[in-house]
């Protein structure tokens, strides 16, 4: 992660659905919106984004 979780307003760590508290981790975020972006698009290349409208970061 790109600076500290209080500069970005992003969370320190998570909760995940077992119980587990991790790192939050932008990336993860970043590749979900990517993949859900490609399954939206399915394959229609005139609706595929050519890139994320700015970064999860902010």
């Amino acid at each position: 992660m790109v600076g500290s979780a209080h500069a970005s307003r992003w969370p320190a760590s998570v909760r995940r659905r077992d119980g587990r508290v991790v790192p939050f981790d932008a990336a993860r975020i970043e590749a979900a919106i990517a993949r859900a972006a490609r399954e939206a698009s399915r394959g229609d290349r005139r609706r595929r984004p050519r890139h994320l409208p700015g970064r999860v970061e902010g």
